[in-house]
């Protein structure tokens, strides 16, 4: 599994945007200074402002800001509203999916690593990245 640029950029975007949290709004153009694409994170803004993630503010104080504090932005919430549900396999997100799921003894190893997975992401704030938490037990790492 591997996250697109489009989920990269939409992660960047977010934590830039964590950590001026109290800076107000910002423009697309200081959002995106720091290598990103303009017209491709427009894009994703436009998406993340539609998934109540961030909010916009027109005019010449105007820009992106978070919609609800860091601390309360989960990566799995950022990802998703880009990237769409997390999906290891097929059969894990519908059972129908597969003709054989009935007799698979795979199918229940893929579902619970996507929901130990979107757990894990769920649990995880923009504000804990910031910081650098991981909010994994020693256990757990040894999975990852």
């Amino acid at each position: 599994m591997k996250l697109s640029a489009k989920g990269r950029y939409a992660v960047r975007a977010m934590l830039f945007l964590a950590e001026k949290e109290q800076a107000g709004p910002q423009p697309l153009g200081v959002i995106t200074g720091a290598g990103l694409p303009r017209d491709y994170v427009e894009q994703l803004l436009g998406t993340l402002r539609r998934r109540g993630l961030i909010l916009a503010a027109r005019g010449p104080q105007g820009g992106y800001f978070l919609a609800k504090p860091a601390s309360d932005i989960s990566l799995g919430e950022v990802i998703e509203a880009v990237e769409g549900p997390l999906l290891l396999c097929e059969c894990a997100m519908d059972e129908h999916q597969c003709r054989k799921s009935g007799e698979c003894a795979i199918r229940d190893s893929w579902v619970g690593l996507t929901n130990g997975i979107d757990d894990l992401m769920r649990n995880y704030s923009l504000r804990d990245m910031l910081k650098g938490h991981t909010h994994l037990t020693q256990g757990e790492k040894s999975l990852l």
